[in-house]
């Protein structure tokens, strides 16, 4: 009886022993003090992409910034000031501040929302 009793604890600690072993293992690398390192920690969230909007989406991203290309292949980047009609006054940055610039909607080929 002696001899099971060893020879199923010799069992399960094969069965066990790789499991203690790899929870041993470092998941992620660490500075010489112990601290992970930030590129080996796991992402914390999705991240918010860019992504294209239609005209009349535009009246509800007031103060976000957009990047706008027109109908010449011009691609201008800012901050949604306002939309009026058939208008959207965009602020752009301009040297030490901004310049708020008209489209109309009929010369805008695409929206792009930015995060």
């Amino acid at each position: 009886m002696r001899a099971t009793t060893r020879l199923s604890c010799i069992a399960l600690l094969c069965v066990l022993a790789p499991l203690a072993f790899a929870q041993m293992t470092a998941t992620h690398r660490t500075t010489s003090d112990g601290r992970p390192l930030a590129s080996s920690l796991p992402p914390t969230g999705a991240r918010a992409q860019p992504r294209q909007i239609q005209f009349g989406e535009l009246g509800q991203n007031v103060d976000r910034r957009i990047i706008l290309t027109t109908e010449y292949g011009d691609r201008k980047e800012g901050i949604v000031d306002s939309v009026g009609g058939s208008t959207l006054h965009l602020k752009i940055s301009a040297g030490a501040g901004y310049a708020v610039t008209n489209f109309e909607r009929g010369h805008i080929r695409s929206i792009t929302l930015l995060p």
